[in-house]
């Protein structure tokens, strides 16, 4: 067991690039204090939740009525259950073995050793083309995950790190009947592998018109939200 910068604490593994990032506090402070802070009743979705950083920090939020944390990958789905019970929020973080997509049914997801943080099913990601490593994953999509969240009268948080995949996420989200209850959404951005401004468009389109950029250059953090920040 590993203290982080967070707090929380973690099933060692000291391999993988990303649990270096999570114990070292790598990601910043920003929507960490974020979610630990929302000051009403929520449910959290977590696409891409890896280890389950922000899985966790949200359900340990007492506002935090369930977390869902969405990780597709077998070996690093072991790491996100242990952390939920080291952490003691097994009775709201809910882990889900499945990636978001286009489709119900199995995907191939491109993996790098030693950096679980950089798998892919974008293809416009290059490590999709390049890894020697793949896996098959089992998918859902929208009108799956629409089914598996409850209760259906809060608002949603959503936390999307998918590594150039975020447009399809984003577009079976908006398609779901719970699209209209997601108050923030919070997307990792690489502009080499998503068209940023159609990302911003489709947000917009459903009432998420308000962006801040957290972070600089061409690979930052995005939060949409209906108000102002």
């Amino acid at each position: 067991m590993v203290d982080t910068a967070y707090g929380l604490k973690l099933s060692a593994n000291y391999n993988d690039e990303t649990f270096k990032f999570y114990v070292s506090g790598a990601y910043g402070t920003f929507y960490w204090d974020r979610i630990g802070k929302f000051a009403v009743p929520f449910v959290f979705l977590d696409i891409g939740a890896n280890q389950g950083l922000y899985a966790i920090g949200a359900a340990k939020n007492p506002l935090c009525v369930a977390s869902y944390a969405f990780e597709p990958v077998p070996h690093t789905f072991d790491f996100l259950k242990a952390n939920i019970a080291l952490n003691g929020v097994t009775d709201r973080c809910i882990p889900v073995m499945k990636a978001v997509g286009e489709r119900h049914g199995v995907a191939e997801i491109a993996l790098k050793e030693g950096h679980s943080g950089v798998a892919t099913l974008a293809g416009s990601n290059l490590l999709k083309a390049v890894a020697q490593t793949r896996a098959s994953v089992a998918m859902i999509d929208g009108r799956d995950l629409e089914k598996l969240i409850e209760p259906v009268d809060r608002p949603i948080l959503v936390k999307i790190d998918v590594e150039g995949y975020e447009s399809v996420v984003i577009d079976q989200l908006l398609k779901t009947s719970i699209a209209g209850r997601i108050a923030e959404a919070f997307l990792e951005i690489n502009e080499d592998w998503v068209d940023v401004d159609g990302i911003k468009n489709r947000l917009r389109g459903a009432g998420l018109a308000h962006f801040m950029k957290v972070g600089a250059g061409r690979q930052y953090d995005l939060l949409a939200t209906r108000e102002p920040v």
